[in-house]
């Protein structure tokens, strides 16, 4: 799996690893809101500074800084807020701190509204399947990741030839500029491809993530590849009739903002590595089998009353 450390990845670990503190608050009184909030002591920052680490498994190098307390909307809690610093990154999270200073909370609200896998743009996007399936998988994809070649080409053909008809794949992209030096080349070169033919863009993916290696080689260097990538895109468009002079005015652009737009979308959504793969809204990161994929594929599809094939 191809990845790079964010802030939105340590507010991602923040979230998956077992952070709920959940405490039954059983019957008694309250005042109507939590009581006005004072400085904590040095014993009790500590407390909490314990709790956390123990009941959330944060790692040793982390700074754990316990915030004053301030008033809460929640009865006989105060909002006590938590920093974490991981190096350069930062992440404040939220616990309940009752008003007797004996009991620490996290509770969490979820909105069944707002699931942001289900609000991905995918508007003029090619599609491969059937553009009426009724399961659309969209994959966040870097064309010099080499898992994201192994999905491309070992996972999703099978998994479409399952489902006949049930099932579409859509790419967004996410080159990982960071750590792979042609990626946005790659994509700006696919996306000039996808403005005049769909066909032509899935040929263009398919051959750059199985001449990765090729691209990548170890004499190459970003300017070499460039050309590489440039001159199969050229090629592809003659071998789909595609208009040259409009695809070489493109390709010699090499405009971002269409790419980056996509960046930042996945961005929102918390991706710090590729693949990531939505189905119908649902999250699978990093090495997605075909296992994994075809589960949750069917869920989908049961989901819509619809049975998946055997």
């Amino acid at each position: 799996m191809c990845f790079f450390e964010t802030t939105s990845s340590l507010k991602r670990y923040l979230s998956f690893t077992g952070v709920s503190l959940l405490v039954a608050v059983s019957g008694g009184c309250f005042s109507p809101k939590g009581t006005s909030a004072t400085s904590l002591t040095p014993q009790l920052k500590r407390n909490i500074e314990l709790v956390v680490r123990e009941h959330m498994n944060v790692p040793a190098t982390w700074t754990i800084v316990p915030e004053n307390p301030k008033p809460s909307s929640i009865p006989g809690y105060n909002d006590e807020d938590v920093l974490f610093e991981d190096g350069d990154h930062q992440q404040i999270v939220r616990f309940l701190l009752s008003s007797d200073n004996q009991q620490l909370a996290r509770l969490s609200n979820f909105s069944l509204t707002q699931i942001p896998g289900t609000k991905i743009s995918t508007t003029d996007r090619p599609v491969r399947g059937s553009k009426d399936a009724p399961v659309e998988v969209i994959d966040f994809d870097d064309l010099e990741c080499p898992f994201c070649e192994r999905m491309s080409s070992q996972v999703l053909p099978g998994v479409l030839a399952h489902y006949k008809g049930m099932v579409k794949v859509v790419y967004k992209d996410f080159p990982l500029t960071s750590i792979h030096p042609w990626a946005m080349h790659a994509a700006i070169d696919a996306d000039c491809l996808a403005n005049q033919s769909p066909a032509a863009y899935w040929s263009y993916v398919d051959a750059v993530h199985k001449r990765h290696d090729e691209i990548s080689g170890v004499k190459q260097n970003a300017l070499a590849s460039s050309k590489t990538l440039d001159s199969l895109a050229l090629q592809t468009g003659h071998n789909n009739g595609l208009d040259l002079a409009l695809l070489t005015a493109c390709v010699v652009k090499q405009d971002q903002t269409k790419v980056e737009g996509s960046i930042q979308e996945g961005t929102d959504l918390e991706i710090n590595s590729t693949p990531t793969i939505f189905v119908a809204g649902e999250r699978l990161t990093g090495l997605t089998s075909d296992a994994m994929l075809r589960a949750a594929i069917d869920r989908a599809l049961r989901a819509k009353n619809i049975s998946p094939p055997q």
